[in-house]
């Protein structure tokens, strides 16, 4: 077969004898020895499929492949090659990590990796409209609003988990914008039915600490377009932890932030996980801390479940397991006409 003029293309695309440049993240790299010699199997994807470029000991590109890393963007000059045992595969003609300038050459990262759904700026400016009119305290008010300024380049692009939920570019900040509304809404609630608390229900601790219970993610991930990896002290130390720590040095510089309004914010971070065997350090032991949790865990949950409704690709009425709850088959239920559109 003739191979055609390249063009920018998803890798489902592709064809066999099909010359094309695509846009792909490294899923997978793995060194092998044979007979011929070294050789690498590249596994690359994007949002539409994965697959398996072979990179014998006669390709130029082996040397180079050496020092490609995981879960790093590249841009590929590929053949199609359809293989009678193995399927398609790429032919790599071309391979180097994406820059800036591919954005204006056929580069669309939203075909490549998942981005959030709501647009980033739009869910900051929520955030911060969350912290200046719910939080009614002006110590909390000010450190949430300087935490979020100083942070807030990583806030906007980090995702909130390395594959669990909200596993994408604005991850982070999609599930603190969602994990706030719900909080807000559990506070308003039980502050009116346990009217005779004395103290009420801090709404202002609840509003803080959720718009800051994954801020440790921002020292616990370094972002990567193809999918957050873990830091040293992420592995180490964890984002309660660091989330904490950095709540705590910012209060310090606080003229009049109470011991007691940052100890009750600290608890709320370290105990939003909810138990011990979640890595949580704490259990909570206030009611505003077990708002923050029940907010935080039915949105990560919701999340894993909606998402593997949509995307799983199991036959029959079920999803196929779902990490994020407890590995449970998920109901699909019967569609709806017009839903979703």
């Amino acid at each position: 077969m003739a191979s055609v003029k390249s063009a920018v293309m998803t890798l489902a695309d592709i064809m066999h004898g099909m010359e094309a440049i695509s846009y792909a993240i490294l899923a997978k790299k793995e060194i092998k020895e044979t007979a011929g010699g070294r050789m690498i199997i590249a596994v690359f994807k994007d949002r539409t499929c994965s697959l398996k470029a072979p990179i014998y000991s006669s390709n130029a590109l082996l040397e180079d492949a050496h020092d490609w890393d995981e879960l790093d963007v590249f841009r590929i000059e590929v053949v199609g090659n359809k293989d009678k045992r193995y399927g398609m595969q790429l032919e790599l003609k071309g391979c180097r990590k994406t820059n800036d300038a591919d954005l204006n050459d056929g580069f669309e990262p939203g075909n490549v990796f998942e981005v959030s759904r709501y647009p980033v700026e739009d869910s900051w400016n929520r955030i911060l409209s969350f912290a200046n009119e719910h939080i009614k305290d002006k110590f909390y008010r000010e450190l949430v609003i300087a935490l979020l300024h100083e942070n807030a380049f990583e806030f906007k692009r980090m995702p909130a988990a390395e594959n669990l939920h909200h596993p994408f570019t604005g991850g982070l900040i999609e599930h603190i914008r969602s994990v706030t509304r719900v909080a807000m809404g559990l506070a308003d609630h039980y502050a009116l039915y346990y009217r005779e608390l004395n103290p009420p229900i801090n709404k202002d601790l609840i509003v803080a600490g959720a718009i800051l219970h994954d801020i440790g993610k921002l020292r616990e991930f370094q972002y990567n377009q193809g999918g957050a990896r873990y830091t040293p002290s992420g592995r180490l130390v964890g984002h309660i932890v660091l989330g904490r720590d950095m709540i705590r040095a910012a209060a310090v510089k606080i003229d009049g932030f109470t011991d007691e309004k940052v100890l009750l914010l600290e608890h709320v971070i370290l105990a939003h996980h909810g138990k011990p065997e979640y890595d949580s350090p704490r259990r909570p032991m206030t009611l505003e801390a077990m708002i923050v949790h029940c907010a935080d865990e039915i949105d990560a949950r919701m999340n894993c479940g909606a998402r593997a409704l949509v995307e799983s690709t199991e036959a029959g009425l079920f999803t196929t397991k779902v990490f994020g709850w407890e590995n449970t088959r998920l109901y699909r239920g019967i569609p709806v006409e017009g839903s979703g559109d």
